[in-house]
């Protein structure tokens, strides 16, 4: 089964839009450069992502059941599957008490390469 928030909760009974899952997970908080407003990441990822692993789910389950003759249930949350595309923000605050916010094009984790046009030869 897949839901915005879960089966159970507070939140169980509301709907789940992609903009708002992604707003409430944090992902638009790393999303944009730091002077501007936190940016909706463009496809529909809420949607996408969470069904994508509600696929891996299902197969690993069939697998199993394959395996052993026995039935799983599987349940994945938008907001649950959006927030574990945060690794580095996640990581970061729980090993060094550090919040990362946005921080434009680039990424914090990775080396930058500065790109200069080759010379022409005349």
């Amino acid at each position: 089964m897949i839901s915005g928030f879960g089966t159970r909760g507070e939140l169980a009974k509301f709907a789940a839009y992609d903009n708002v899952i992604q707003a409430m997970s944090g992902v638009m908080d790393v999303n944009g450069f730091v002077d501007r407003d936190p940016t909706k990441i463009g496809p529909v990822i809420g949607d996408s992502y969470s069904g994508l692993l509600l696929l891996l789910g299902i197969m690993i389950a069939y697998y199993n059941r394959q395996k052993t003759g026995k039935g799983q249930q599987v349940d994945v949350t938008m907001l649950g599957a959006l927030f574990g595309l945060l690794e580095y923000p996640v990581l970061e605050y729980a090993n060094n008490n550090k919040v990362l916010t946005r921080h434009g094009n680039h990424s914090l984790y990775t080396a930058r390469t500065i790109y200069t046009r080759p010379k022409t030869i005349t």
